[in-house]
């Protein structure tokens, strides 16, 4: 069964996170918390199976790197994809 996988970030981090990411995500954590919890159980509610993996701030700015990325939403989910497979960076 496939999985979703969804970044987990600390709260101490969010504020790296929200400076990279600007406007792609909200000014605050909480807001942060519930929009991704909403869009969890919507996957949920849906009969999908949902994870979330730790993600911090050095971790995507090496992936970035290593990817030759851009700094939003999609580069994040699939770094986070990434770790969960087991890649480090």
């Amino acid at each position: 069964m496939d999985v979703e996988i969804f970044p987990l970030i600390t709260s101490d981090d969010y504020p790296t996170f929200r400076q990279l990411l600007g406007d792609d995500v909200p000014d605050a954590y909480d807001e942060w918390r519930k929009l991704q919890t909403n869009e969890i159980r919507q996957f949920v509610q849906a009969g999908r199976s949902t994870k979330e993996v730790p993600v911090n701030f050095h971790q995507f700015t090496n992936y970035l790197r290593a990817r030759g990325a851009q700094a939003n939403l999609v580069s994040l989910r699939n770094c986070t994809i990434e770790i969960d497979a087991g890649h480090s960076y």
